[in-house]
C-alpha cells in the first residue's frame, strides 16, 4: 500500500516523469490489485483495479461524487471530511467508489476527484477544541498541515489582518488553484482574501 500511495502521490502532484512513475508502481507487488499505466489524452495515468480486497480511502476535503470522471457530470451525492469510501478503480485523477447506496442497500458506482481523498484518515480537532480550531479543520489539505492552519490564523489576528470573528465566519484555508513550489493558502477575511505560506507561516503580500 505504501508504494501505491507513493505512485498516487506523484500522479496527484503532476510532477513525475514516466520513469519515476513506473518505478513507483513497479514497487507495488500486492496480488490484491492489478495496476496498469495508461495514456489519457497524451498524459500518463494509472489505473488500479481491485481484484481481491477492496481498499479504503478517506475524504480529506468536503466534496461531491459524480456520475462519471468529470466535473461536468451530474452530482450524485455529497461526502464530508473523514468519510470512508471503498475504492473500485483509480483512473486519470478520479476514483470510482461503491457509493453510499439507496434505501434498498443497492450500491451505484460514483466518481470522486482523487485530490479530495487520502489513504490515511484525516485528523480532526480533539474534544474540547476551540471554535477557531474547529473552523480551521475545514481547511483544504488539513491532513497535510493540521494544527499549522490554526497557528496561521492566530498570526493573522496578531498582525491585525483579521479578527477572530471574521475567521470564524470563514471556511478555513483554501488550497492554491495551481500547485507550485511553495504551499500558498488563502482564506476570506471580511471582504478581502489573505494568503500565507504554510511552510514558514509568512504572510504573502499583497492582500486583496
Amino acid at each position: 500500500m505504501a508504494a501505491l500511495g507513493k505512485a498516487l502521490g506523484l500522479l496527484r502532484k503532476h510532477t513525475c516523469r514516466a520513469t519515476e512513475f513506473r518505478s513507483a508502481v513497479d514497487e507495488h507487488a500486492s496480488s490484491s490489485y492489478t495496476t496498469r499505466l495508461m495514456l489519457f489524452g497524451g498524459a500518463l495515468s494509472v489505473v488500479v483495479f481491485a481484484t481481491a480486497s477492496v481498499p479504503t480511502m478517506y475524504v480529506d476535503t468536503n466534496t461531491a461524487s459524480r456520475a462519471c470522471a468529470n466535473l461536468q457530470c451530474d452530482v450524485l451525492d455529497t461526502y464530508n471530511r473523514t468519510d470512508a469510501v471503498k475504492v473500485l478503480e483509480i483512473a486519470d485523477g478520479w476514483v470510482r467508489v461503491t457509493g453510499k447506496g439507496d434505501a434498498l442497500g443497492r450500491l451505484t458506482p460514483e466518481w470522486i476527484n482523487l485530490a479530495d481523498l487520502a489513504f490515511e484518515k484525516p485528523m480532526v480537532p480533539a474534544t474540547g477544541a476551540t471554535d477557531l480550531a474547529i473552523v480551521m479543520a475545514e481547511s483544504d489539505d488539513y491532513l497535510r498541515f493540521g494544527e499549522r492552519f490554526e497557528t496561521a490564523a492566530r498570526l493573522l489576528i496578531e498582525n491585525d489582518l483579521c479578527s477572530e470573528e471574521q475567521l470564524l465566519a470563514s471556511s478555513g484555508w483554501d488550497a492554491p488553484a495551481i500547485s507550485g513550489a511553495e504551499p500558498i493558502y488563502s482564506l476570506v477575511c471580511g471582504k478581502r482574501r489573505v494568503a500565507m505560506n504554510m511552510r514558514d507561516l509568512s504572510i504573502v503580500p499583497p492582500t486583496i
